[in-house]
């Protein structure tokens, strides 16, 4: 979280990416895959962005992140 703070978006992807793939069944999982969504679209990339938050919805769908639409 200190990286994407401090704009360093590259580290911080990296970094979540590897806590995703250390500890699969972590707690942080959904919150690292939001914020490497979030870290793509701070950098102003934003399909990336989007195929991220899509991936998000898909894997946690039930999140309270997750505004369902009727």
């Amino acid at each position: 979280m200190t990286a994407l703070q401090k704009s360093e978006y590259l580290a911080a992807r990296t970094l979540l990416e590897t806590l995703i793939n250390s500890h699969p069944e972590s707690d942080y999982v959904p919150r690292a895959k939001l914020s490497i969504a979030d870290a793509w679209y701070a950098e102003g990339a934003f399909k990336q962005a989007e195929v991220e938050y899509r991936d998000f919805i898909t894997f946690f769908p039930n999140r309270p992140e997750v505004r369902k639409r009727n």
